[in-house]
């Protein structure tokens, strides 16, 4: 395209993009007004026209792929496809949940004779403050664990013992026979603590504990189910 005169001189045109879009074609290092395309918007689709947009070639088809979403295009496709194989290859189903504290080794040649959900307290000695060594040791009420207490009765022997896995990793926290010479009750009375005397794991002292359960008809029950299987162990 051959366009008009600026400054008494030609100027040459050939309507190809700028690499300055917002400027007029270059004459030779001189800067002339925009000329309109020599292309018209005869090559626009839609009818769209250079209007908003420098460049010498606008498709009117460009500004709505911009702003209408792909629905329907390959990638999405291939999203949703590739979801579904992943969802078939790895659904194997509810898996099975596994109690820790429901059972362990040995535990098959017992049956249990009384199961309550319990926290046992430990008494045990702890570091004082005191200058003497009558004020060096002091005992206070630790928790062992929180978990279902039971009282197992062997098969065969006949011997009671008292089991309290913890949770949530299913630990022995309690495992001491129920000796038969001591009293279990409720302690204080009317309220939901059963203390409980064991020997030590040497055998050599005794240890105090206590078994705190949900409520004072729940604490009863434990102190009688003890009383009354606790004489399975004399000898």
């Amino acid at each position: 395209m051959f366009g008009g005169a600026a400054n008494g001189g030609p100027v040459f045109s050939f309507g190809g993009a700028s690499s300055q879009p917002s400027s007029g074609p270059v004459v030779f290092g001189q800067t002339a007004p925009s000329a309109p395309s020599m292309f018209g918007s005869s090559l626009a689709p839609g009818g769209g026209g250079s209007t908003g947009t420098n460049s010498p070639f606008t498709f009117g088809g460009a500004s709505s792929l911009a702003t209408t979403p792909a629905a329907g295009t390959p990638e999405a496709v291939n999203e949703i496809e590739e979801g579904k194989e992943t969802k078939a290859d790895g659904d194997e189903g509810p898996q099975e949940q596994i109690s820790l504290t429901d059972g362990g080794p040995g535990e098959e040649d017992e049956s249990v004779v009384h199961e309550v959900r319990a926290k046992a307290l430990k008494l045990v000695d702890v570091d004082g403050d005191g200058e003497n060594d009558n004020e060096s040791k002091k005992k206070e009420w630790k928790t062992q664990g929180v978990g279902p207490f039971r009282i197992m009765k062997h098969k065969t022997t006949g011997a009671v013992r008292m089991l309290l896995r913890a949770e949530p990793r299913g630990h022995v926290a309690l495992n001491k026979t129920v000796l038969p010479n001591f009293t279990y009750k409720v302690e204080p009375a009317g309220g939901k603590l059963v203390k409980v005397t064991t020997a030590s794991d040497d055998g050599k002292s005794l240890e105090s504990w206590l078994l705190q359960v949900k409520t004072p008809a729940f604490a009863q029950a434990l102190a009688d189910r003890l009383e009354e299987h606790k004489t399975a162990n004399k000898k």
